[in-house]
């Protein structure tokens, strides 16, 4: 379950406060492609002097469904690399410490508000540095792993041609539409018009023509908006775990993942520092150690011409060699062998079976120690230059 905070593509919102006005900074938004996380097509750039505040204001975000906060810098010079990130909500604040690495690092805090209307980065010394991706999450298994997976599902089918089926004329309120000519979808098709995507429960002649009716998935059975001579498309939907009343061809499911395994060669139960703050509390929590989720693909069809659309989506889907992106952490994912089940002659479904391996916590087990005696190894002060 995550809550996005803040995209952080771009500098929008954000401000720079200074000890000194006199000194020179720099806010812009950039592309880099080696620095993105969670599919974000751009980051900020910001080059700060000593005792900056990069800061935005929020309208009462609620995330009092989640646990950790995070967000991701790509790269970064620095001449300290000590950093503070503060949270406030409704009047209250809490200051964590954190020291930036010298590579492209995900930073986690435990979440301890249910709002929030302000976050602060602050320096210690002159830095440069892109970030991205500010989130507030709770990691629930697998169904975050499906929201990972359905985007670079949806991209190739966003890629392929849209099939028009026909032509129709809607009015709002209708629970049902009539196509002025040719009608080249079945029952249980998903269509798409004037912005609304239905799911076709019956269709039914009506002398030269054919009337469809709709079932509650998509925009539910009933017509929202008026549409004269409007083009309709035939849709491929990408469910996370439909029940079979949800049968959609054709369409993909995402299914499985509830039964996963330890990998016992890098399995080691034990507690983490996961941050600090400036009141030198430290936050652990305990690792359960690597587990592998099996999430299965299904791509069910109609017709051999469904097939090859099938067929092409999972081409691509398996030839992606980015990773997928679970709640900010950036997760490799591996596939089997595509599986041909047939229910009928041309009727029936596609099979790909995943691997993914996460590493998994006690969420809800987290202890504060106050004056813990750690020392964290520090990081050998640099020049941006």
């Amino acid at each position: 379950m995550k809550v996005q905070i803040d995209k952080m593509q771009n500098p929008s919102g954000w401000t720079v406060q200074l000890q000194n006005t006199n000194e020179p900074y720099s806010l812009t938004g950039v592309d880099y492609e080696e620095c993105r996380a969670s599919y974000i097509p751009g980051q900020i750039q910001a080059e700060l002097p000593a005792g900056a505040i990069l800061g935005k204001d929020f309208n009462q975000i609620q995330v009092n469904e989640t646990k950790w906060i995070s967000f991701t810098i790509g790269l970064v010079l620095y001449q300290n690399p000590n950093m503070t990130f503060t949270i406030y909500s409704n009047g209250n604040k809490r200051t964590f410490a954190f020291e930036v690495q010298q590579k492209y690092t995900t930073y986690r805090f435990i979440n301890p508000f249910e709002t929030i209307d302000r976050i602060e980065f602050s320096t210690t010394g002159l830095i440069r540095l892109i970030i991205t991706d500010l989130i507030a999450y709770t990691n629930d298994y697998p169904a975050d792993i499906y929201a990972a997976m359905i985007p670079l599902i949806q991209k190739p089918i966003n890629h392929l041609p849209k099939q028009r089926v026909g032509t129709a004329t809607v009015r709002v309120g209708d629970t049902s539409i009539r196509f002025a000519d040719i009608c080249l979808v079945e029952r249980y098709t998903a269509i798409e018009f004037n912005g609304e995507t239905h799911h076709i429960r019956e269709k039914k002649p009506t002398g030269k023509n054919f009337e469809l009716t709709f079932t509650d998935l998509f925009d539910g059975p009933v017509i929202r908006s008026d549409a004269v001579n409007t083009p309709v498309f035939q849709v491929i939907p990408v469910l996370p775990n439909p029940v079979s009343i949800e049968s959609v061809r054709p369409g993909i499911g995402l299914h499985g993942g509830y039964e996963f395994e330890r990998v016992p060669e890098r399995s080691f139960v034990s507690d983490e520092i996961i941050c600090r703050d400036t009141d030198a509390n430290y936050y652990i929590r305990r690792s359960e150690g690597i587990l592998r989720f099996k999430p299965v693909i299904h791509g069910l069809y109609k017709n051999y011409e469904n097939l090859g659309y099938l067929s092409k989506v999972f081409q691509q889907f398996e030839g992606n060699d980015h990773p997928i992106w679970v709640n900010g952490r950036r997760v490799l994912i591996s596939f089997g062998q595509v599986a041909i089940i047939k229910f009928e002659e041309d009727d029936g479904e596609l099979q790909l079976p995943c691997e993914i391996e996460l590493g998994v916590y006690n969420e809800w087990e987290t202890e504060i120690k106050t004056n813990l005696n750690y020392q964290i190894n520090s990081i050998p002060v640099q020049s941006p230059n």
